[in-house]
């Protein structure tokens, strides 16, 4: 008689339902673990890529000081500052020269001429 009262349990069992639970769960958790591992691998390779160019960077800068202080000497110096920089030296007097200004001739306007594009044309003077 005990059998006749008793219900039926579901289908599922729960171990079946704690795997179901679980598999997901791990693989999720092993798919981050494979990200964040590609992702500092991949950080390393680009610190290891700007610590070169900072190499480079700071190889070409003492070459360049020295090429400036080669092949430019104090006549260059002064040139660059009295052309780029409008500098002088002391006791220089400095003479700018204008070119004169053309005077365009003045288009005689016929008067009664509209001329559609031109709005000042419209206006009847």
């Amino acid at each position: 008689m005990k059998n006749i009262f008793k219900q039926k349990r579901g289908l599922i069992q729960p171990k079946t339902v704690r795997w179901l639970f679980f598999l997901p769960l791990l693989f999720l958790i092993v798919v981050l673990v494979v990200s964040n591992i590609k992702i500092s691998q991949r950080r390393a390779a680009i610190k290891d890529q700007i610590k070169e160019r900072e190499d480079q960077i700071a190889a070409l800068s003492e070459n360049d000081d020295i090429d400036r202080k080669e092949y430019f000497d104090d006549y260059e110096f002064e040139k660059i500052a009295r052309e780029q920089l409008l500098m002088k030296r002391e006791g220089e007097e400095v003479v700018f020269i204008t070119p004169e200004k053309e005077e365009l001739p003045e288009e005689e306007e016929e008067e009664g001429v509209v001329i559609w594009w031109n709005p000042l044309t419209w206006i009847k003077r």
